[in-house]
């Protein structure tokens, strides 16, 4: 969505509106969602659904029991305790970082 909002405000924005957060569970989502941010024109990091869990780990909002071995972590991430995960672009294209949940991005609902 082009609008910027905290982790928690787009995530009841997408709960209320669409299917939740966008989960990336595998490789050819991934490369979905990297095609439908490259057309959006945002070019900038942007929440999906995942968050900080137990002692660092990171989970999908959908739960811990889907979370998924597929990873797409930029170098250096996940940084532990951070709040939620972004995805944004890179050289070699986009992948996964993480901010504090009060950060203000745009953010990827699920369809």
């Amino acid at each position: 969505m082009s609008i910027l909002s905290k982790y928690a405000d787009a995530k009841t924005y997408c709960n209320a509106n669409f299917k939740g957060m966008a989960i990336i569970y595998n490789e050819t989502y991934q490369h979905y969602l990297n095609e439908t941010i490259a057309r959006s024109g945002l070019g900038q990091n942007m929440w999906i659904g995942a968050e900080t869990g137990t002692y660092g780990s990171y989970y999908w909002v959908d739960g811990p029991a889907t979370s998924t071995r597929f990873e797409n972590w930029m170098p250096s991430e996940p940084l532990t305790n951070m709040g939620s995960v972004w995805v944004g672009p890179e050289s070699t294209g986009y992948r996964w970082g993480t901010s504090m949940s009060s950060s203000k991005l745009f953010f990827i609902c699920a369809i």
